[in-house]
């Protein structure tokens, strides 16, 4: 099964992607665009990245980040935050600015199995990894245990798109 639909993604939001892809981090697109890479059910504003924790990857984290002013929300070097289980980063920056998130891991979840499952996708034209449908599923049923009720609800839609895919 292959993605079917191309994503669209902001300026700030495609700037990310382009320094990933150049620097050669690997990474999975996850969240709402995921999804929409594969069902056109509904439309997300921010981009989730997960990161693979490996020394060398962070490496190349940091260097796609250099002339940038990314910030954890700790204060910690980007470096030392990209290490840690479960971590949030926010690009560009906290706030109502706010395109895209990096994460660290997603408890429950192995990356090194969702990246050997996972799909490809385009984004402005840029190729992507996107999680198989049913690793997927599995991130956005972690998900909806830690959100508030209309972020719960937007995932078990998620979740039930998804299922009727694999259903078909």
């Amino acid at each position: 099964m292959n993605p079917i639909n191309q994503i669209n993604l902001n300026s700030a939001q495609q700037l990310l992607l382009k320094r990933l892809i150049e620097h050669e981090v690997i990474f999975l697109v996850i969240g709402g665009q995921a999804v929409c890479s594969y069902t056109s059910h509904r439309q997300t504003r921010d981009l989730d990245i997960l990161l693979s924790k490996s020394k060398t990857n962070v490496e190349k984290v940091v260097k796609a980040f250099r002339l940038e002013t990314v910030k954890s929300f700790s204060g910690l070097p980007l470096s030392r935050e990209l290490t840690k289980p479960n971590k949030l980063i926010p690009y560009p920056k906290v706030g109502v600015e706010k395109e895209a998130d990096l994460l660290s891991s997603i408890e429950g979840i192995n990356f090194g199995k969702c990246f050997q499952n996972s799909k490809k996708a385009i984004f402005n034209g840029m190729e992507a990894r996107v999680p198989s449908v049913s690793d997927l599923i599995e991130m956005k049923k972690i998900s909806s245990l830690t959100k508030n009720f209309k972020a719960r609800k937007q995932d078990q839609e998620d979740i039930d798109e998804l299922m009727k895919l694999i259903a078909s």
